[in-house]
């Protein structure tokens, strides 16, 4: 067996009396690619904020190469040899890839003045062993996101980096891309080096990992070597967990059939057919462990794709929709970067927010008695939401959720499209949407939710369907 480099004991992460890691343990081995698999997108970002020490441990011991650490900020761990990227990489755009690597250097090695020639050498060398010589003097501004990982990867090895950490960076790669950086892992693994891979991708981790570790909010389930992971063993992990885990309490849901796709033909897919049902008072998950095609299936329900028209069932009756117009009139509303609070308007006040969206959508009779109507609607969502309608102005980050789910109330609808409902959300304004969907299936309305995140996937949906190889195969949650 090899040396381990790190091992997490019991660690806990809290943050304003949220806990975002609890209890987890974790034991990584030398020049191995470890995954760890099912931290939500707040987890993650907490998982390397302790590693780049950033945070402290709330409790627990971290180690590293068999002592306990204390990584008391970045230089700290730098010097220890753990290099983190983070989900949105941080470079200096105007600089060439050259000048960026040297700045690193600068401020890891107050020596490097009196060797630079050497130190240029050796990032010559680097660059071109990762294909990235050919752009050594372009700026870094002009690069791909894949070319910026790649940059980042370099930049570790350079310094000497033992374990490299890395979020959800292989999110948005191509299948040439992600070929290549199975290949490039290779390397930096042939250096000794430990790679520890945060994803929430399980077709990904299988790909690239020599281990995975399943886990089901903030606590570890199980950690499966390469000969022992299947997507069915993994799945069957991720679906662990304890009772009171944040989420929707689940209740029976009644046949009553909603909605019936058969045949769905999506635009740039011309091999796929969907084909789904959808219960009443349920919350039916689409994950996609290979692309995005559940997103792209939502959009096709709210008539956002080009060219895709199709016939379903609604209740009794049949419906054509090509068109957000027509998928609105017949009784679906969707919301998609509720983190990023899209479609709020800073000018207007929060009851503006609310209502005057709603009159461009609403077929109640044109006017003042339309608008005096609305407004009235309005401030009962908005009440619903614990909106204090006394404030004019809005801040975005405390009621900038609130305010658009308050929205949804106001279009009477019946079916809920909802895209990475809580992705980058804090865990106070994770359990405001997960409040607002369990009230609004209470009602006998649906909700049908795209996700990437599989431990939000167990911990909301009733059913859900797993879309991989080209199919879409039902998945019953306990």
């Amino acid at each position: 067996m090899k040396p381990e480099i790190l091992r997490f004991a019991h660690v806990e992460l809290s943050d304003f009396d949220v806990q975002l890691i609890d209890h987890l343990n974790l034991q990584v081995f030398e020049g191995e690619i470890h995954g760890i698999l099912g931290l939500s997108g707040s987890a993650n970002d907490a998982l390397i904020r302790l590693l780049s020490g950033r945070n402290l441990p709330t409790r627990g011991q971290i180690f590293f190469e068999d002592a306990p650490v204390k990584l008391q900020n970045s230089k700290k761990a730098l010097e220890m040899g753990i290099y983190c990227i983070p989900t949105d990489v941080s470079v200096m755009k105007n600089l060439t890839v050259s000048e960026n690597m040297m700045i690193l250097h600068n401020s890891f090695d107050k020596k490097i003045l009196f060797k630079n020639g050497l130190v240029l050498r050796k990032i010559q060398v680097l660059l071109r062993e990762f294909s990235l010589d050919l752009l050594a003097e372009s700026a870094v501004g002009t690069l791909s996101d894949y070319q910026i990982i790649l940059l980042e990867l370099v930049k570790a090895v350079s310094i000497g980096a033992k374990l490299i950490v890395a979020n959800w960076i292989t999110k948005s790669f191509s299948e040439n891309q992600a070929l290549e950086f199975k290949k490039i892992l290779k390397v930096v693994q042939s250096r000794g080096i430990t790679v520890l891979l945060l994803m929430n991708n399980i077709s990904k981790a299988m790909r690239y990992c020599d281990r995975i570790t399943a886990v089901f909010h903030g606590i570890a389930v199980k950690t499966l070597t390469r000969d022992q992971f299947s997507k069915s063993q993994l799945l069957s992990c991720l679906s662990g967990g304890r009772s009171e885990t944040p989420g929707i309490q689940k209740s029976s849901v009644k046949n009553q059939r909603l909605l019936t796709v058969e045949g769905m033909r999506i635009s740039g897919f011309p091999d796929l057919s969907v084909s789904f049902s959808l219960n009443r008072g349920e919350i039916l998950g689409l994950i996609d462990y290979e692309g995005n095609l559940s997103f792209e299936i939502l959009n096709a329900l709210y008539g956002l794709k080009p060219h895709t028209e199709y016939m379903f069932q609604l209740g009794e009756t049949s419906v054509k929709i090509s068109s957000p117009a027509q998928a609105f009139q017949s009784g679906f509303v969707m919301l998609r970067n509720l983190s990023k609070h899209s479609g709020l308007m800073k000018k207007l006040d929060v009851l503006e927010n609310v209502y005057l969206p709603a009159m461009k959508k609403s077929s109640f009779p044109l006017g003042v008695l339309r608008k005096k109507f609305l407004k009235i609607e309005a401030q009962r969502a908005l009440e619903k939401n614990d909106i204090n309608l006394n404030d004019r102005s809005f801040s975005l980050k405390e009621q900038g959720i609130p305010i658009l789910l308050s929205r949804v109330d106001l279009y009477y609808s019946n079916i809920l499209l909802l895209r990475d409902s809580t992705e980058g959300m804090n865990y106070s304004d994770t359990q405001k949407v997960y409040n607002y969907l369990k009230k609004y299936i209470s009602s006998n309305r649906s909700v049908i939710l795209a996700s990437s995140d599989i431990s939000e996937i167990y911990s909301v949906c009733n059913r859900f369907y797993e879309i991989s190889d080209g199919t879409l195969k039902e998945r019953i949650i306990p």
